[in-house]
């Protein structure tokens, strides 16, 4: 979590290194870990949304703890990023809507310049 004060925005990052496929069955494990089975199984994406749902719910007690200044009348914006080694088919086209931005992270930078 990092919060980009001159932006108002605040950034949700996950990062895992996950180590490419091999073959379709490797393919299709990676899919599960990272967007999960179902709906009851959401894998890393499912956490790092159930994430955001509990800054969003907790905001100023995060912010408080982390002694960062808070403007109640302008809420930071959210963003989640999820950061990877390699970028995969199933981060480039998400099974699933969502709004987190999936990247390599030597894309990171670039991306951060540019919020």
């Amino acid at each position: 979590m990092a919060f980009y004060d001159k932006k108002n925005i605040l950034l949700n990052i996950e990062c895992k290194d996950i180590l490419p496929p091999y073959c379709l069955k490797d393919s299709k494990s990676l899919r599960n870990d990272i967007f999960g089975k179902d709906n009851k199984d959401r894998g890393y994406l499912g956490k790092v949304e159930a994430r955001e749902k509990y800054i969003n719910e907790n905001i100023e007690k995060i912010f408080s703890l982390m002694n960062w200044s808070l403007n109640l009348n302008i809420i930071p914006e959210i963003k989640s990023i999820f950061v990877s080694r390699y970028k995969y088919w199933w981060t480039k086209f998400p099974p699933v809507e969502t709004k987190v931005v999936f990247l390599r992270v030597d894309m990171l930078t670039n991306f951060l310049n540019k919020i």
